[in-house]
């Protein structure tokens, strides 16, 4: 009952005016206000209980609060780690970051990137990629069918896959410490080779940056023999907002700045007192040991695994101070987009041909893209390509190879020869012979067929040539090879086959009698499955 009275108490003069507040929560003369530490050895004798701490920590906070207002106290020194992979209009971002949000703070800076920038980022997270990666003005235009990667990769495997290349360019060193001069707020950095770090499986090359921008800033502390108080993360690619320093040094010494979603916390930018952004930031030195954990099912989610780790840590996440806006930044204003011009043709042609779409909405698809090439430049000739698509499909095929299945078809020749050409176009020769209206369609649909395949052929030998580890190997190192083998004996395979010759024959005359010569490999083919009987 007492303590429940106390808790009353306490929330009433918490909503009380400045000078009653004040008379209730500091003590002005020990003798004549007694009653003050009477109260508080109260509370501590109960602070073994949840809900006497809670009231215990308020009490004390409201007390802080005060006497800060009333002394001389020097400001807090604050500092600004920046991190992760420069990208587009990088200078002109980074340099409205400081304006808006360090200058203000009178906040020193720190930078950890890449030796290397982003002309074009592949397609990002989240799920919406034109709000994501182009200007406003292209989601009014953007068909709504193809506005989610994931509807863009249904209806546009070809655009997709082409789109979700990383192109990332040396940075000029001149130009970027001529940068860094110009602003006498950045106080140290540090780039990185790219390529040194190797995968970046999940969001590991995310929870090295921060670790390394921490220990960047770690580094000048020492030099000038002096700690700060509160540290602010900041990706180096958000559009900023003003940070009012009042709520920054109201911060508590157990609380984190963090967005919050449904999906979990981790959304890159956040602050507190340097112990507990220090500690946030160790998460990668213990990123081991944590995928290790049963209660962390999906360890690659950063927002799944920074929640967690900060439940761990003892850390309270509250409201969030700082931007984290990656929508229509300064940066990506500055984006190259790949010419897909062939890749949208092909896809689009798919579209058609199969009544996937309506012609209206492939048109406006058609529209849609030739508007992106005219407005964006294309990467430079020199850019390194990073095909994010194809690491994450690595990435599953080692862990197959791990387990030893063999029983995967990803690693089967059986899957190999079916993905051949002469069984994809005549398996489409077998589907298309039903009807009248198939068979109009069929030379359209063999004839994408064949281009998409030579598209993904040619993607195949950059791939090898680039990192010649995912050269697959010979048909004949496989298990199943004997078994493999049996699969050209199938009609499909055979009819491909004969098509491919009569393309291949001189001045393609081969044509003339390939419809004999696929009625002849029918008859012969169904005579065989008598004969086997």
């Amino acid at each position: 009952m007492k303590s429940y009275i106390a808790a009353l108490i306490i929330d009433y003069f918490a909503l009380t005016d400045e000078e009653e507040k004040e008379k209730f929560f500091i003590s002005l003369n020990r003798y004549q206000n007694n009653y003050h530490y009477i109260f508080l050895y109260f509370l501590h004798s109960k602070i073994k209980s949840i809900g006497n701490r809670y009231y215990w920590d308020k009490y004390h906070f409201i007390s802080q609060n005060i006497l800060t207002k009333s002394l001389n106290i020097a400001p807090k020194k604050i500092a600004i780690c920046f991190f992760g992979i420069l990208r587009g209009a990088w200078k002109e971002n980074l340099q409205e970051i400081i304006d808006v949000m360090a200058k203000p703070l009178n906040a020193d800076c720190f930078l950890f990137s890449w030796d290397e920038y982003q002309e074009w980022p592949s397609l990002t997270g989240g799920h919406n990629w034109v709000k994501r990666l182009l200007t406003p003005n292209f989601l009014n235009v953007a068909p709504k069918e193809i506005q989610l990667k994931e509807s863009l990769a249904k209806y546009m495997p070809l655009t997709y896959e082409k789109l979700n290349y990383e192109y990332n360019i040396k940075i000029n060193l001149d130009d970027f410490n001529a940068f860094i001069k110009s602003n006498p707020n950045i106080k140290r950095y540090e780039l990185e080779n790219q390529e040194s770090f190797g995968e970046n499986i999940g969001c590991s090359k995310l929870h090295y940056s921060q670790n390394r921008t921490f220990k960047v800033m770690e580094a000048y502390e020492h030099q000038v023999k002096s700690l700060y108080d509160i540290v602010i993360m900041s990706r180096v690619d958000i559009k900023p907002y003003p940070v009012d320093y009042r709520k920054i040094t109201n911060i508590r010494h157990d609380e984190i700045t963090e967005y919050y979603t449904t999906w979990g916390s981790g959304r890159t930018c956040f602050a507190g007192y340097r112990e507990a952004v220090k500690n946030y930031t160790s998460l990668y030195e213990n990123l081991d040991q944590l995928k290790n954990n049963k209660f962390i099912f999906n360890w690659a989610d950063p927002h799944e695994i920074a929640y967690k780790y900060i439940t761990l840590l003892g850390y309270r996440i509250t409201e969030p101070i700082t931007s984290d806006q990656i929508h229509h930044t300064t940066a990506s204003t500055g984006f190259c987009v790949p010419d897909v011009s062939e890749e949208v043709i092909l896809d689009c042609k798919n579209l058609e041909i199969n009544n996937i779409l309506t012609k209206d909405i492939v048109y406006k698809i058609i529209d849609f893209f030739k508007l992106i090439k005219a407005n964006y430049p294309q990467p430079s000739n020199e850019a390194r390509h990073i095909d994010r698509y194809c690491q994450k499909q690595k990435i599953k095929i080692d862990k197959i190879i791990k387990i030893g299945d063999n029983t995967s078809t990803n690693l089967t020749a059986k899957f190999r020869i079916k993905n051949q050409l002469s069984c994809k176009l005549g398996q489409a020769i077998i589907d298309n012979s039903k009807s009248l209206l198939s068979y109009i369609k069929m030379p359209f649909i063999l004839s994408y067929i064949k281009d998409t395949h030579q598209k993904e052929q040619k993607i195949y030998q950059e791939k090898i040539k680039n990192n010649p580890s995912l050269k697959l190997p010979p048909l004949e190192t496989y298990p199943d090879y004997k078994e493999a083998i049996k699969c050209k004996n199938h009609l499909s395979y055979k009819l491909g086959e004969a098509l491919i010759n009569a393309d291949k024959s001189k001045f393609k005359l081969g044509y003339l009698w390939l419809w004999f010569k696929c009625k002849q490999i029918t008859k012969e083919h169904k005579n065989c499955k008598i004969n086997d009987k």
